[in-house]
């Protein structure tokens, strides 16, 4: 008996809405007509009466029924146009209430998904950016590389050309102790770019730590001109007094040193050669 006469479907409400109207205006009559009054006097009362009712049955459909069906419409057209800051507010229990909730769910839902969306959509043009760069950097240093390489093999052929015309043996032996010097080079820079190649692919990584720098290369820079101390060759660098810190791979960071410091060598070597010549 109370599920039937529960109100939790529109239909339901519809039809007790209907029942209620029509009950009230038969007996709303009979009333009239049994009035004290004169005919038309009871007549016209009924009339009165008819509007009201009328009115409150316009109120109540409008209020269980039109209301909700608008609020559920402006969801939806905001719902299109991607404009989620309001929910649907339908706290009935009835169809129209399951319908709110249901929007409501689907708004948050696909909320959520844009806004992943547009994360994933950022993360991804960060990715594209960051890949632009890399192949950028790569084919930079691919450039560098190959320009360094070109000095080495020019060496090696100017050496070796002397090699032929040079009747000192101290000179000649020289000369040989340079290009094999060069040749360990082109291995170096050959080994440069297997390692790019092997960071990119993921097959080594990087293993940063904290160190002085300071201390740091005048380690490097002691140890690779040690070996030369007859040489007119010197290294001048300026460096701060006090310790400076940095958090970077040391083995990579040598490399750099190493370069920068052959290059140098180099270069020396290039003038004392033409000055023999």
């Amino acid at each position: 008996m109370k599920e039937q006469f529960s109100l939790r479907t529109v239909r339901k409400k519809i039809i007790m809405i209907s029942k209620i109207a029509g009950i009230v205006l038969m007996v709303s009559y009979l009333i009239s007509t049994r009035l004290p009054l004169e005919e038309n006097v009871s007549f016209l009362l009924w009339i009165i009466f008819v509007v009201l009712l009328t009115l409150m049955i316009d109120y109540l459909l409008g209020r269980f029924i039109s209301n909700p069906v608008s609020k559920i419409c402006e969801m939806a057209h905001r719902t299109a146009r991607l404009d989620f800051s309001q929910p649907c507010r339908i706290t009935s229990k009835d169809e129209f209430g399951g319908l709110a909730d249901n929007l409501n769910k689907m708004s948050e839902n696909l909320q959520d998904t844009l806004e992943k969306l547009e994360k994933a959509n950022i993360q991804l043009e960060k990715d594209v950016q960051q890949e632009r760069k890399l192949l950028g950097e790569r084919k930079e240093l691919t450039d560098q590389l190959s320009h360094e390489m070109k000095t080495p093999i020019g060496i090696i052929r100017a050496y070796a050309e002397g090699i032929q015309d040079e009747t000192d043996e101290l000179k000649r032996q020289k000369y040989c102790e340079i290009i094999i010097s060069e040749t360990e080079k082109i291995g170096t820079l050959i080994g440069t770019l297997l390692d790019l190649s092997a960071l990119e692919n993921g097959a080594v990584s990087l293993m940063p730590e904290r160190f002085d720098f300071v201390e740091f290369v005048e380690t490097v820079a002691g140890r690779l001109l040690i070996d030369m101390p007859e040489t007119g060759f010197k290294l001048q660098y300026r460096l701060p007094e006090h310790k400076v810190f940095v958090y970077t791979d040391k083995q990579r960071m040598e490399q750099v040193l190493n370069n920068l410091i052959e290059n140098a060598k180099k270069m020396y070597y290039q003038r004392e050669f033409y000055a023999y010549h």
